[in-house]
C-alpha cells in the first residue's frame, strides 16, 4: 500500500521512510476505526450551533466621486488603463 501510494504521490522513499509512514498510516486507521465503536446512540445530534439564519450585511452601492484621486494614486499607467503588478 505505501508503494502504490508513493508511486501515486511521484515521490520516491527510502525504505526507512516506507516504515515509518506506514506506522502513521496504521495510527491514524486505528483512531479512525476507535470512533467507529464509540457509542453516541445517547447524544443528541446538533446540526446548527447558533441560532443566527442571515449574518450578511445589505449589500448597498455607493458611488464614488472622486475617481481622480484613486487615478493619481497610481504610478503606472497606459494610455486609459491603471496597471497593476502581476499576481501569480
Amino acid at each position: 500500500m505505501i508503494k502504490k501510494l508513493s508511486n501515486l504521490a511521484r515521490i520516491s522513499l527510502s525504505p526507512e521512510e516506507e516504515s515509518d509512514l506506514k506506522k502513521d498510516i496504521e495510527k491514524v486507521l486505528d483512531y479512525v476505526n476507535s470512533l467507529k465503536e464509540a457509542n453516541i446512540s445517547s447524544k443528541q445530534q446538533d446540526y446548527f450551533q447558533s441560532e443566527l439564519s442571515n449574518i450578511f450585511r445589505q449589500d448597498i452601492v455607493v458611488e464614488f466621486d472622486d475617481k481622480d484621486a484613486i487615478i493619481k494614486s497610481f504610478n503606472d499607467k497606459e494610455e486609459r488603463f491603471l496597471k497593476v503588478k502581476a499576481i501569480l
